[in-house]
């Protein structure tokens, strides 16, 4: 498989100064990393204004860095299905829905151009921007709303306990029933019997259970809204669940960037049933590696 890095939009401010930038492209290039591009990471990219823009606006600047590297464009929930069908095991090639790293640099930057700017070619093949943009803003809206319905749901079958404060209870054994409740929503039911007994058996068996796309996901839920670190809040909002499908990738990764929130949010995650096997830099760690 590829050796996977993630650069978040963030990071993308940065490449006004033409150092970092040169540095960037060095680095990932140096290293022989595949620009992990996803369909929600391009829509934030997505400027449906983009004729009156005269080839200066976000999108341009970021497409010209990104046509200078490999790149491949993913769906985190086409990851989450894949590995569904793998029993929630990590599958052993990244499903990839554009791949670009093999083409030249005109190419590819032409390849992002007319994606990002909704063309026939693209949207006849399933590849539609303006869909995802639109998707992407209708779960955001609705996020927080479902976050608290799945809390209600496994406070009401047990999996989730509250105090007489209303305080969720952290207990070791609720968290694990909790925790596969939610990777077991992204299964078919008719297949999550079978898929349990076979996560039971290789634990019973004492066979390394690897940390799934899926299982990250989960646990970020879990961090995020029900083990909450009190020195870290990080303030819930709609945007929340594309931090949670980005960082799900993480397995998939060799290099990660992420927002000081979001690296010890994953900090806790850090533990010996999911260790994570990914660098995440945040803005002066990248800075520190780059030299710039």
């Amino acid at each position: 498989m590829a050796r996977y890095i993630f650069i978040d939009n963030w990071v993308l401010g940065s490449l006004g100064e033409p150092s970092f930038q040169k540095a960037l492209v060095r680095y990932i290039k140096d290293k022989g990393y595949v620009v992990a591009l996803t369909t929600l990471s391009l829509t934030e990219l997505y400027n449906p204004g983009w004729r009156g823009s005269n080839g200066t606006d976000r999108t341009a600047r970021a497409v010209d860095f990104f046509s200078q590297v490999p790149s491949a464009v993913v769906d985190p929930t086409v990851v989450w299905e894949a590995e569904v069908g793998n029993n929630l095991d990590p599958v052993t090639e990244l499903p990839v829905l554009l791949a670009l790293e093999s083409v030249d640099s005109r190419s590819r930057k032409e390849a992002l151009l007319r994606l990002l700017r909704a063309d026939d070619l693209y949207v006849s093949q399933g590849h539609d921007i303006r869909r995802w943009d639109e998707n992407y803003k209708e779960l955001k809206s609705g996020w927080l709303a479902s976050v608290e319905r799945i809390i209600a749901d496994a406070c009401a079958s047990g999996n989730l306990v509250r105090n007489e404060q209303g305080r969720l209870v952290q207990l070791p054994a609720y968290k694990e029933l909790f925790l596969s409740s939610l990777d077991f929503r992204h299964a078919p039911a008719e297949r999550v019997s079978s898929m349990l007994n076979y996560r039971v058996g290789k634990r019973q068996q004492g066979r390394p259970v690897a940390l799934s796309s899926v299982r990250l996901s989960s646990l970020l839920f879990w961090y995020l809204y029900v083990d909450i670190d009190p020195a870290n809040r990080v303030r819930h909002q709609g945007s929340d669940i594309g931090d949670m499908f980005h960082l799900s990738l993480l397995p998939y990764c060799a290099v990660f960037t992420a927002d000081k929130s979001m690296y010890r949010l994953l900090q806790r995650i850090r533990e010996p049933v999911a260790p994570l096997q990914c660098q995440v830099f945040t803005a002066p760690r990248l800075r520190e590696v780059l030299g710039v």
